[in-house]
């Protein structure tokens, strides 16, 4: 945010990936971080933090890491809503800021990048990829990414990958980062910021692009995860998500029902490599 020239003298310490969400799990293992070597480590939420922002522009933009908290929380009740063992058919309802929610992906990725946790084929992204650090600080002031930019929701998948994942979107040719993927519980959430990128992908006209509603659909009954959003010029749309459980044992997938129902998340994965639930 330097390029606002409104910062505070003093550097915050903080979190790359939002507090509130790693409040969400008991235990914290990670992989695919490059001071921690090779593998899985177990570390403590204090660990992933690093100097990003000033004080004054900490304060200004901490509110956008309640969003993401906000969709990782509807993802996970949804999943447990469409997944439990119950004769309803009821729909469960959430509701969350799609336009904070993009505007949270950007920030998350500012700070991946900052910290220089972010790896592309194994170097680092910051260095390896320039960012538009200017154009960075224009959509966060303004609160608004320029047209044809912002989510895209991934395809239908298997939803029982128990962890959350960030990972750099890098145009390779240009040499430039045009975005964040996020996966929240095996919902794919991408984050285009780059507008070449978002043109040369012509993504306005696709139902998967900024839904309106994320319908999760496990079969018997819904789980529907409204984007609330001022007007864009495109007419309200729906998608929706038909959810496949993965093969696994009926003694495995009953302990999973369990761990989500008592809402149990033991790892995440900040810099784009996989992992499990204990």
């Amino acid at each position: 945010m330097r390029s606002t020239r409104d910062c505070s003298t003093q550097i915050s310490g903080e979190h790359y990936i939002s507090a509130a969400i790693l409040a969400e799990f008991s235990e914290l293992r990670t992989s695919g971080l490059p001071f921690f070597g090779d593998g899985e480590t177990r570390v403590g939420r204090n660990a992933l933090r690093s100097n990003i922002l000033c004080t004054r522009h900490n304060s200004a933009l901490s509110p956008l890491d309640q969003e993401g908290h906000r969709a990782l929380v509807a993802i996970r009740d949804g999943l447990n809503h469409v997944w439990r063992r119950s004769l309803s058919r009821k729909t469960l309802h959430s509701i969350i800021s799609g336009e904070a929610l993009e505007l949270w992906a950007i920030k998350t990725l500012m700070g991946l990048l900052k910290a220089d946790v972010a790896r592309t084929d194994g170097r680092s992204t910051a260095d390896a990829f320039t960012v538009d650090d200017a154009l960075v600080a224009d959509v966060l002031t303004a609160g608004r990414l320029p047209p044809g930019c912002g989510l895209y929701v991934g395809q239908d998948s298997d939803l029982l990958h128990d962890t959350i994942g960030f990972a750099p979107i890098t145009h390779q040719a240009g040499g430039r980062v045009s975005g964040l993927r996020v996966s929240f519980l095996g919902i794919v959430l991408d984050f285009l910021f780059d507008p070449q990128v978002a043109q040369a992908l012509a993504l306005r006209d696709d139902p998967h692009f900024q839904p309106s509603i994320i319908d999760l659909d496990g079969g018997v009954r819904r789980a529907r995860i409204i984007l609330t959003r001022g007007q864009n010029g495109r007419e309200p749309n729906v998608l929706t998500l038909r959810l496949r459980r993965a093969t696994v044992s009926e003694a495995d997938a009953e302990g999973l029902a369990q761990r989500f129902a008592r809402r149990e998340f033991e790892q995440v994965r900040p810099a784009g490599t996989s992992g499990r639930q204990r």
